[in-house]
């Protein structure tokens, strides 16, 4: 599994909340599915996964971060 750790420059560690699950597309080939999670207890930090799973095997993985800019 991968898990991302986010430390601030004060040493506080986000604590990821539940993350929201969207399916974007499907088809006989692959299917694209989205999460959302936002930190539990650092406001402003989220993060957003785009998964593109093809059912030969192949995952493509596209994570994005997003930090406001106070914690820059």
């Amino acid at each position: 599994p991968i898990n991302l750790v986010v430390v601030t420059n004060d040493g506080k560690t986000a604590e990821w909340g539940d993350a929201k699950v969207s399916l974007i597309d499907s088809s006989p080939t692959h299917v694209d599915l989205e999460t959302d999670t936002k930190s539990d207890n650092i406001e402003g930090i989220r993060q957003i996964v785009h998964f593109h799973v093809e059912y030969d095997g192949l995952m493509v993985v596209n994570m994005r971060l997003s930090v406001p800019s106070n914690l820059r």
